[in-house]
């Protein structure tokens, strides 16, 4: 992430002293390293361990922090899947700012298995570093369970600010949470077909489980499948 945008997102964030900051998708770090220049203290996550990890400890996500003499700015890191959440549902973070991997020309990925492959037990002696399987990770997906995720994680009043791909000529709508209300959304031009949107929602309202979303929400395309709208696959004939 260029460091230009990563300080416009921690500001649109209102990050600072003392604020608990999270990245659910993590990668090297770039965004929450500016998070931790306006002071706040943060929590990286990435279902990636190679990611965390880096080449060595001189290039990984905590040497990004020393780089900057903020290491102590930055609480922990997790080998976490956000499609499958294992932080209890509880508001403790003020912000939650990422750049979610969308996947839209590669395919973002979860933890799980197809049907047709026969699970196979993984041995004591290599579960340390094993991998998990994993699919496709829809960005209907995605967003849903980052507005889930962020709807029962923040504090009233906090604040999630994330990119969303879309098309120039025609507005993707995103999936809308009755706890975060829109506060404002800047367009960044990719190219002449293509850009995102960097969105900025306030959590507004208590989070209650009568309001959590449908995994699947028609918003996004009739087929719920945005890569199919913003890369459609060319025609055969």
């Amino acid at each position: 992430m260029d460091a230009e945008l990563s300080l416009i997102i921690a500001n649109q964030a209102l990050i600072q002293s003392f604020s608990l900051v999270c990245d659910p998708f993590v990668g090297t770090g770039s965004i929450i390293v500016t998070s931790a220049h306006f002071g706040g203290y943060n929590i990286g996550s990435d279902i990636d361990p190679r990611v965390l990890r880096g080449k060595d400890d001189s290039h990984c996500v905590k040497s990004n922090f020393m780089q900057y003499n903020l290491q102590q700015k930055l609480v922990d890191l997790l080998v976490h899947d956000q499609a499958h959440i294992a932080w209890r549902c509880d508001p403790i973070f003020d912000a939650i700012i990422c750049d979610p991997p969308y996947g839209v020309r590669e395919g973002a990925r979860k933890i799980g298995r197809k049907p047709s492959k026969p699970f196979k037990a993984v041995p004591t002696e290599l579960q340390g570093d094993h991998i998990p399987a994993s699919v496709t990770y829809e960005v209907s997906e995605i967003l849903i369970d980052l507005l889930e995720f962020s709807a029962s994680r923040l504090v009233l009043g906090g604040r999630l600010v994330f990119w969303f791909p879309t098309l120039r000529h025609k507005k993707t709508e995103f999936p809308k949470h009755p706890c975060l209300d829109l506060i404002c959304e800047s367009e960044q031009s990719l190219n002449s077909k293509y850009c995102r949107r960097l969105i900025t929602l306030e959590k507004t309202r208590n989070y209650d489980i009568s309001l959590q979303l449908p995994k699947q929400d028609n918003q996004l395309s009739n087929d719920n499948k945005l890569r199919d709208v913003l890369f459609p696959k060319p025609s055969s004939n």
